[in-house]
């Protein structure tokens, strides 16, 4: 896995264009990643961002780690993300690093890619309001609906890709899985297949190293992510704003355990399959090393990204100048860093594996509305209807 850390320098000479895309959604942004042809093939810069929030290097590395993971032991149609330098980038365009990643390009000349949030936009369906979505990070995405939609009950073998996409999402702790990072191959304006998985950057496992704190929020916002409203809560919020429990239920559920649950009743073999992938993977976990012998990860600070807000979006180069005073760049020891991990992605398919056990025995009763159940609610139905146990991993 050390070779999977080497960095490609990319030259002038092999670019062929540039690939341009806008955002759909409510907060816009506009993406120019060079591409260049090696070996007779289209492979697409993706550079680090200087305005994304929370952008370090280690968002390049989460790429190449989780391409790795992904294509290894889930689904080996995924691409591989490579680490790169294109000394050009910033030059060409000033909001970006000359760092990042390479990936072959997913799509022939015939093809188009179609995320599920422009899919939606141009066939919507009664009961699927994804017109309000907006791009936030630190958000979980809620795909129950999308998962129920009469497009992919009627087409199985795509919300079965995309559900698989989603599980894989949760495996990494995706503080940014949102709806334009689900993409569908057109081909002669016909839905032909589901992208396989790109975009990792966000994974909790590589988010704000540096600050330990902000860490562990993101890695306890993750696991609170896959249970469901505690009672408490759901008192508190039905009493402050008069709301029922459906009601609170509606707006305020775990978007994650709602997605598990979801995919579970929908894909009971997909779940099969992807245990025994996380079983695997946890089996292997020790054999991953991740190394940087060409020092990719140079000093850095995760909030580095509001002197590039400042300076690139708000056009406020004073405000940015203060930021940078401020912001100091922090070298990490990447040895501990690189070790916690892995530490933290075995823990991951851990825990997920002991969720998605404990919801395939709530399922098994065939209870209904199991997305309205409070974690209080659940726990007790498991402790008096079902013989669930944890399953243990050496």
């Amino acid at each position: 896995m050390e070779k999977l850390f080497q960095v490609m320098n990319l030259n002038n000479q092999k670019k062929v264009g540039n690939l341009t895309s806008e955002a759909k959604g409510k907060v816009k942004s506009t993406k120019h990643f060079p591409i260049f042809n090696i070996d007779n093939e289209e492979y697409i810069f993706k550079p680090l961002s200087k305005t994304k929030p929370y952008t370090t290097p280690l968002f390049a590395y989460s790429e190449v780690y989780w391409s790795y993971i992904v294509k290894t032991y889930f689904d080996n149609q995924a691409p591989l993300y490579r680490l790169a330098i294109y000394e050009n980038m910033s030059k060409e365009q000033e909001k970006y690093y000359n760092k990042g990643t390479i990936v072959k390009n997913l799509v022939n000349h015939k093809q188009k890619l179609v995320n599920i949030y422009e899919y939606f936009l141009d066939h919507p369906e009664n009961n699927l309001d994804i017109e309000n979505y907006i791009n936030y990070c630190e958000k979980f995405y809620d795909y129950k609906n999308i998962l129920e939609t009469k497009f992919l009950k009627n087409n199985p073998q795509l919300g079965r890709k995309i559900a698989e996409q989603i599980l894989l999402s949760i495996l990494r702790g995706d503080q940014n899985y949102h709806y334009e990072n689900v993409n569908l191959i057109a081909e002669e304006e016909q839905i032909i297949d589901v992208a396989p998985p790109i975009d990792y950057e966000f994974s909790t496992m590589f988010f704000c190293p540096e600050f330990l704190d902000k860490h562990i929020m993101a890695v306890d916002a993750f696991y609170n992510s896959l249970i469901p409203i505690s009672q408490d809560w759901l008192q508190t919020i039905m009493s402050e704003s008069g709301m029922s429990k459906e009601e609170v239920m509606e707006k305020f559920q775990s978007a994650n355990y709602r997605n598990l649950i979801t995919i579970i009743k929908l894909y009971p073999d997909l779940i099969t399959e992807f245990l025994a992938k996380l079983n695997k993977l946890m089996q292997d976990i020790n054999t991953l090393k991740i190394t940087d012998e060409n020092n990719f990860i140079t000093p850095f600070n995760s909030y580095y990204f509001q002197v590039g807000q400042f300076r690139y979006k708000q056009k406020d180069e004073e405000a940015a100048k203060k930021a940078e005073d401020l912001l100091k760049l922090v070298a990490i020891d990447k040895e501990k860093c690189f070790n916690e991990i892995i530490k933290e992605t075995y823990f991951s398919a851990y825990y997920l594996t002991n969720i998605i056990q404990k919801y395939q025995a709530l399922i098994s009763l065939d209870i209904p509305n199991l997305e309205n159940l409070t974690f209080e609610e659940i726990e007790k139905l498991l402790n008096e209807k079902t013989n669930f146990k944890r399953v243990l991993f050496k």
